[in-house]
C-alpha cells in the first residue's frame, strides 16, 4: 500500500484495511501520527501487544476482546510467520524492517515511511498546534535542527513533539509568543559564544556547525555584512599567502605568532580562494550599492553561500 493511498483513505475516513505494516527505517515519528489518526477515526483505543500470536491465543481472547481495540505491535524486525495475515483485525505492526523470509507474503500490507520532508514537519506543527502561524512553525522547526557529524542538517523530531506538548498547554493566542520565549532561551548561550571574530575563524577552518549556529542566532547578534566582509578578506588572503615557501611574517606584515599559527593550521587553499573571490565581489557590490538587499538579507546571503563552498 502506498502512503498516498493511506493518506487519502484517512482523509476520506474510508479506511477498510484491518491489517497494516508501517515500515520506518529511520524514524517512526510520522507513522505514529497516522496511528493516532486511525485510532481517532475508528474511535477505538490503541492497545499495545507483544506479538500477533497473542491476539489468536484462545485462552486470552476469551477474556479480552482484541477486535474492539487498535492493536499495535512495535518491533525492530518483523518476522512472525502466518499463512494468512488478513485474519488480523484492527492491527498495525510498527517496525524498522520486515524480515526477508516473509517479505513476499506481507508486501501488500506494507506502508513505507521515509524521513519526512521539512515542509511536512512544518505542516504537522501548524496542524497539531493551532494558533502557530507559518513563521513561528518554521522557526520552531529550525530551533530543533542541528548539523550532524557529517555536516548534514537533521531535525530532532522527538524534541519538536516534546516542545509542542508544552506549548499546547496554553491558549492558542499565546502560542506564538511561547515560541519566541523558547527561541530566546535556546539562543542565549549561543549568543554568548558567537562573536564576529569567532565566526571569521570558523569560516576559515570550515567549521560548518559553528557557522550554522551563528546563522541561527543572527537576529540576536551584532553582525553587519560590511564588517564581516572587511574582516574576512585580509584573513583569507593571509591564510593563503602564508603557505607560500618564501612567505615571511615581516613581508606579510603580521605578527610571528599569527604567521606560525596559520602555517601550522593550514586551510584548504582552493576553498579559501573561492570564498575570497566571493567575499571580495560581495564587498565591492555592497560598497557600490549594487547588492539590493536589506542588511539582514545580506548576512543571510553571505553565510548561506559560504556554507555551500
Amino acid at each position: 500500500m502506498q502512503l498516498i493511498d493511506l493518506k487519502r483513505s484517512i482523509k476520506d475516513q474510508d479506511l477498510t484495511d484491518d491489517f497494516l505494516i508501517f515500515v520506518c527505517p529511520e524514524t517512526d515519528f510520522l507513522a505514529k501520527q497516522y496511528i493516532e489518526e486511525i485510532s481517532r477515526i475508528k474511535n477505538i483505543t490503541i492497545n499495545k501487544i507483544n506479538s500477533l500470536q497473542e491476539t489468536l491465543t484462545s485462552a486470552i481472547s476469551l477474556v479480552f476482546n482484541y477486535e474492539s481495540y487498535l492493536n499495535l505491535l512495535a518491533v525492530d524486525n518483523f518476522d512472525e510467520k502466518f499463512t494468512d495475515y488478513s485474519q488480523f483485525t484492527n492491527t498495525i505492526v510498527l517496525c524498522k524492517k520486515v524480515d526477508k523470509s516473509i517479505t513476499a507474503r506481507v508486501n501488500d500490507y506494507c506502508v513505507n515511511f521515509n524521513m519526512p520532508e521539512p515542509w511536512q514537519i512544518v505542516e504537522y506543527i501548524k496542524t497539531t498546534c493551532k494558533g502557530l502561524d507559518q513563521n513561528h512553525a518554521e522557526r520552531l522547526y529550525n530551533c530543533c535542527a542541528r548539523l550532524d557529524k557529517d555536516n548534514k542538517l537533521k531535525v530532532d523530531l522527538y524534541r519538536i513533539e516534546n516542545e509542542l506538548d508544552k506549548i499546547k498547554l496554553f491558549d492558542e493566542k499565546e502560542r506564538n509568543s511561547l515560541v519566541e520565549a523558547l527561541l530566546l532561551a535556546e539562543n542565549t548561550d549561543l549568543v554568548q559564544q558567537v562573536k564576529t571574530y569567532d565566526l571569521i575563524d570558523a569560516i576559515i577552518k570550515n567549521d560548518k556547525k559553528f557557522i550554522h549556529d551563528a546563522w541561527r542566532v543572527r537576529d540576536y547578534c551584532d553582525f553587519q555584512a560590511t564588517y564581516l566582509t572587511a574582516l574576512l578578506v585580509p584573513k583569507l588572503r593571509d591564510a593563503c599567502l602564508v603557505l607560500a615557501p618564501t612567505a615571511k611574517p615581516e613581508v606579510m606584515k603580521i605578527s610571528p605568532k599569527a604567521f606560525y599559527y596559520l602555517r601550522n593550521n593550514p586551510v584548504n587553499v582552493d576553498r579559501a580562494r573561492k570564498i575570497l573571490k566571493f567575499v571580495s565581489d560581495i564587498d565591492r557590490k555592497i560598497k557600490e550599492g549594487q547588492l539590493d538587499l536589506e542588511e539582514y538579507q545580506k548576512e543571510d546571503y553571505i553565510l548561506c553561500q559560504i556554507l555551500g563552498l
